[in-house]
């Protein structure tokens, strides 16, 4: 063999032809010239010195000689570990972001947020949790970014936030249901109906509790979860209604439910706002992330 060390991409080349047995198809799977591959193996075997395939007229298309053989035992592994390196370096260039998100928006927004940053590479490790919780990762230096629910614009001393959604408070109920029937409600006409939503201290149902204060009216509790798509499900079947923002979270497309408004009660708007520390410095990933939820919105999505 020559003392010139093998080139890599010729090595690929020859465990891909290997694998798919023609010279086309494995120009088709590098995106390369057909003349590409075959100069490419052609160097191989100036390298070695020998053939290493030997070219048939039937279908299978090659056939390895015994160096070959001998060459494929050894190419493959350096293939393989040439793949893992390069998956390695790309997670370290393109590192997982940490990203905290409230049930309700993860559930709605997160798969629309990665596909706006597909093209670019850029992974996303959404972190989970009520709003309250993510507030304190952010402060604590756990997340990054974060997206948070408000009823309110956020205003915080030592964070940076950007309103990206806006939206109103609405009843969501079985069709099964007699009141589904209306356009709006009174709160009142849900004293006798079981209400289905998340556990304390989220602001679903620091919501629902104003409600049940302003009204001195408190329905009983059906189910208390953590789990969005669990509630979808347990309202349709007409278990209880639920309360959602009208917009970002429950599919207005399903048949078996209906969006109610409530009449007469001064329930804020639910703000979603982009957050994170003032003196946290964005990195180039992050400032991408940032950039794309700011110019891409909830309620454009």
């Amino acid at each position: 063999m020559k003392k010139d060390v093998m080139k890599l991409q010729n090595l690929k080349y020859f465990e891909k032809l290997i694998e798919l047995k023609t010279y086309s198809k494995v120009a088709t799977f590098y995106e390369v010239s057909q003349p590409s591959v075959s100069q490419g193996i052609k160097r191989l075997e100036e390298d070695i010195g020998s053939p290493i395939f030997i070219h048939l007229t039937n279908p299978a298309g090659v056939k390895l000689t015994s160096l070959g053989e001998e060459l494929h035992k050894h190419a493959k592994v350096i293939v393989e570990q040439m793949d893992l390196i390069d998956i390695a370096i790309n997670k370290l260039n393109n590192p997982k972001v940490k990203i905290g998100m409230p049930p309700l928006i993860k559930l709605f927004y997160f798969s629309k947020l990665v596909s706006e940053l597909d093209s670019s590479s850029i992974r996303i490790n959404p972190v989970e949790n009520p709003s309250y919780k993510l507030l304190k990762q952010l402060k604590d230096g756990s997340i990054p970014l974060s997206l948070v629910e408000s009823i309110s614009p956020l205003h915080e001393n030592e964070i940076h936030s950007e309103v990206i959604g806006k939206d109103k408070f609405k009843i969501i109920i079985s069709n099964n249901n007699p009141l589904a029937a209306k356009s709006s409600i009174n709160f009142k006409e849900l004293a006798n109906t079981p209400f289905i939503g998340m556990p304390n201290h989220t602001l679903q149902r620091k919501v629902f509790e104003k409600l049940e204060k302003d009204y001195n009216i408190y329905p009983p509790i059906g189910y208390s979860i953590n789990n969005l798509s669990l509630i979808k499900q347990l309202v349709a079947n007409d278990e209880g209604f639920s309360l959602t923002i009208g917009n970002l979270g429950f599919d207005k497309s399903n048949p078996k439910t209906s969006f109610l408004e409530l009449e007469d009660n001064d329930l804020p708007d639910l703000y979603v706002s982009l957050a994170y520390l003032k003196i946290h410095k964005l990195n180039a990933i992050e400032k991408k992330i940032v950039n794309v939820i700011v110019n891409k919105p909830i309620s454009s999505l």
